[in-house]
């Protein structure tokens, strides 16, 4: 099904979340009792460290949440290319592919 110019345009528009990259790291908190530093999860910083975009408690879902905004564009390029007719390789595969190894965490 053919999507009309506004629907094309209101889905490959303007992203309006946190723009990236976003990186994960392993958060901590301090027990007391023990005075100890105890993994407590895994935090998702937006560009250049700034904020917390959310805690997750798997290791694997960081790197997975983390590549949402270059997983976003890059299908998105790759929907935008398809619609103009233009070939899909190269440059937009190298794009998918980079965005699905840091969804993997590789």
């Amino acid at each position: 099904m053919a999507l009309t110019t506004e629907e094309r345009a209101r889905i490959l528009g303007e992203a309006k979340h946190t723009p990236g990259p976003w990186t994960v790291e392993a958060c901590f908190r301090y027990d007391r009792h023990t005075q100890t530093r105890i993994p407590d999860g895994w935090e998702i910083h937006g560009p250049e460290h700034q904020g917390i975009a959310g805690i997750v408690e798997h290791e694997a879902d960081g790197p997975l949440i983390a590549a949402a905004p270059e997983m976003l564009e890059a299908l998105a390029a790759i929907v935008d290319a398809g619609y103009r007719g233009d070939e899909i390789g190269g440059k937009l595969l190298a794009q998918a592919e980079a965005a699905i190894r840091k969804a993997r965490g590789l």
